[in-house]
């Protein structure tokens, strides 16, 4: 595709059209499938910039090399029962091989067994927490613990694993807003250098709240049945601030809220490979006010809903300040809503979706595919868009100093079964938008134009 000179350089679109190649060559093959793109291929396509992404994130060995190389702690040997009677406190034996394992480092292995807790257990540095398989051994809240989280760690530790294991919940919310009185998994603050894998969250409140972490990874984990509608209930995997967190081919299965959320200027993050099924809010939430949510990459993920009822309204949102992201190459289908949605606030002039690329997206079976609201410098390029209503969608409040959207591009996209719009720019406050090379057919209008200054070859 060619651009004018002038715009070329009015929007500095050129760069951002040979940074996209790449990926758009890659996503036009693999979207003929409607496969969502592999994690070696979204590397690849992103260059240095996306390795050095995904060197951030911990990788499995580099924490084994520093947990298991030494004897295992078997918990039975400190007291541990297993039995799953409630009343019993296993929390204190497993606490006390933990603190055995930690000065020399090792492995700390519950056998098959149903482990009742009712108190929480602390992890600590070069300890691995290891079951012998999923569902095979559990970790299972009391019905009197009263909201606690069941593996956590208070303090800053380096290198650990949480491995092989479930954690079962009681299923019962509070409704609270409490942050400390939260039913969850695992809850990790100020750690480094982590990983949690091969684990399942069932019947529970949240899964794994991470807080201000750096290079951790959850991988190959399964979040199904988290409940609750509480501020700090309901979602599966939450990372508070920090950065370098691989959120890698894990399973969401009927959470009540989002499966992934990043907050509190959470940057750096990769959330890759993953299945969402049946998140009732956005399988991927990015919210951000004060601190922005920045250089995250969502890719090659699978967002749908099997049951009418338990659909979200959107697949992935970006919420606030959120600036620099990537989404590429996921698949996307049944939201109510949108399949992808970057909103901002009117109320707020600079803290807004900037300058992040939706890239190669397949979204099917959804009213909106790409909306734009209150949003900046963002660019929607090489994307397939089939059975929705509208495309995309740019929008701006009526009012507000932040009630303006400009510099948007949506660019060779492919739209096929549209019923109103392949682009919709929807108001005067929509300025110096562009639409170019798009194609495609459907029974409504290629592109309907209420903005202003909008530059466009084709549409």
């Amino acid at each position: 595709m060619n651009l004018p000179t002038n715009l070329a350089k009015s929007y500095n679109f050129e760069r951002t059209m040979l940074d996209m190649e790449a990926l758009n060559m890659m996503v036009d093959d693999e979207h003929v499938n409607d496969k969502p793109i592999s994690r070696r291929q979204l590397l690849v396509s992103l260059g240095a910039a996306g390795i050095a992404a995904a060197a951030g994130a911990v990788f499995p060995n580099e924490v084994m090399a520093a947990t298991t190389d030494s004897v295992y702690f078997n918990v039975k040997d400190y007291g541990a029962k297993g039995t799953g009677r409630m009343g019993e406190n296993d929390a204190v034996f497993i606490q006390s091989a933990i603190d055995a394992a930690s000065p020399t480092g090792g492995t700390v292995f519950l056998p098959p067994g149903k482990y009742n807790i009712k108190s929480a257990i602390q992890l600590k540095s070069n300890v691995r927490l290891l079951g012998a398989g999923a569902e095979a051994s559990v970790i299972k809240i009391d019905y009197d613990a009263n909201g606690i989280s069941m593996v956590s760690s208070l303090s800053e530790i380096n290198y650990f694993a949480v491995e092989h294991l479930t954690f079962e919940g009681t299923g019962v919310p509070t409704g609270s807003s409490s942050y400390i009185q939260t039913e969850r998994g695992i809850l990790l603050q100020g750690v480094k250098n982590g990983l949690i894998a091969n684990c399942i969250f069932k019947t529970i409140v949240n899964g794994v709240h991470l807080n201000n972490t750096t290079n951790v990874t959850v991988t190959g984990c399964t979040f199904r049945n988290v409940i609750g509608d509480g501020a700090n209930e309901g979602i599966g995997v939450l990372c508070q601030s920090g950065s370098s967190v691989l959120i890698e081919g894990n399973r969401f299965k009927n959470v009540y809220k989002s499966g992934v959320q990043l907050q509190g200027g959470c940057s750096s993050a990769i959330i890759t490979g993953n299945w969402f099924d049946g998140c009732r809010s956005a399988a991927v939430n990015v919210m951000a006010t004060e601190t922005s949510c920045s250089e995250n990459i969502i890719a090659g993920n699978t967002i749908t809903s099997s049951e009418t009822d338990s659909a979200g309204p959107y697949g992935i949102f970006l919420s606030g300040y959120c600036v620099g992201n990537t989404i590429a190459g996921n698949l996307i289908s049944k939201a109510t809503k949108a399949g992808i949605r970057a909103a901002g606030a009117a109320s707020a002039e600079t803290e807004r979706p900037t300058a992040n690329k939706i890239i190669g997206n397949t979204l099917k079976a959804v009213p909106t595919g790409v909306e734009l609201l209150n949003a900046d410098d963002n660019t929607v390029t090489n994307n397939d868009f089939r059975n929705v209503d509208d495309g995309v969608v740019i929008d701006a409040s009526a009012d507000g100093v932040g009630g303006y959207s400009r510099r948007n591009y949506a660019v060779n996209n492919g739209f096929f079964q549209f019923a109103k719009n392949a682009v919709r720019i929807v108001s005067s406050r929509c300025e110096a938008n562009g639409a170019f090379g798009n194609f495609g057919s459907g029974s409504g209008a290629n592109l309907t134009d209420k903005g202003t200054g909008t530059a466009t070859v084709g549409f």
